[in-house]
């Protein structure tokens, strides 16, 4: 058996319109499992994101959703967030404000808000018109400061990564196994195409196991170490909801086993 080749992220393109519909069509076919089995016990677990619950995190989803198929509500719930929480930073406080309009809805009412916004939501996004995708806003990363975001990175890069790593929080509360699918892949190209983005030292072969994984490459130029991690821990570490996950250098310089395992991106 041949090994796999690896995958240079800095020529891995952004998920084009079409691809990003259908990568959010399997990501919400796999969130079906799991909303099923969440039981009235699971909703109030607490999750690693914090003082949110597993309710809260279906209620804030479930406002995003709102807010793609209708999207005058994110500048409206924005102003308003602001005045409700005015100590958490804006993006903190927008989505507090969000999962809280949800707060009164019984469990299954929210489930079932979920299952059907998300495909208009989906839907919605597709038909977005170029003009409108190549808008871009300021926003903020508590590693890497401010920096623009277009709406095509929201609609295509963001979204997708936030319901996919909101799936592993919630699989871990409630101690379900997390499902796994083609479309975890793109998913972990496209987070690790902003780590190379924002890498400064010198190239790095990632070697990333388990579901979703396989061999990257990121830095410019080519790489004479080989550092390997567990997929999902590393993109839980990148996140910012986990510490440094265990590397292991494989061949090449073994102090870059730290700055690999304590970068971070914005999610």
């Amino acid at each position: 058996m041949t090994a796999e080749a690896a995958v240079h992220v800095g020529s891995v393109p952004m998920t084009s319109p079409s691809d990003a519909y259908d990568l959010r069509a399997a990501e919400l076919a796999t969130w079906e499992g799991l909303l099923a089995d969440l039981t009235p016990a699971d909703w109030d677990k607490p999750t690693v994101c914090d003082a949110w619950t597993v309710g809260d995190i279906v209620r804030h989803l479930v406002a995003q959703a709102e807010e793609q198929i209708r999207p005058w509500l994110f500048l409206l719930r924005d102003r308003k967030a602001t005045r409700a929480y005015p100590d958490l930073p804006q993006l903190d406080a927008h989505m507090r404000f969000g999962a809280a309009l949800h707060a009164d809805r019984s469990r299954q009412e929210v489930i079932e808000r979920f299952r059907t916004l998300w495909p208009q939501a989906n839907l919605a996004m597709r038909r977005r018109p170029a003009l409108l995708r190549r808008m871009s806003f300021p926003s903020e990363d508590g590693q890497y400061g401010a920096f623009r975001l277009s709406l095509a990175e929201v609609y295509d890069v963001f979204l997708p990564r936030d319901l996919w790593m909101h799936r592993d929080d919630i699989s871990r509360a409630v101690g379900r196994p997390p499902e796994t699918g083609s479309h975890d892949r793109l998913v972990v190209e496209q987070v690790l195409r902003d780590l190379h983005a924002r890498w400064t030292r010198h190239p790095v072969t990632l070697e990333l196991t388990g579901p979703a994984g396989g061999t990257f490459e990121i830095g410019d130029g080519t790489s004479d170490t080989t550092v390997r991690l567990d997929t999902v821990e590393y993109m839980r570490a990148l996140s910012g909801r986990a510490g440094a996950p265990a590397a292991s250098v494989v061949t090449g310089d073994h102090d870059m086993a730290a700055p690999v395992a304590t970068a971070r991106v914005p999610f």
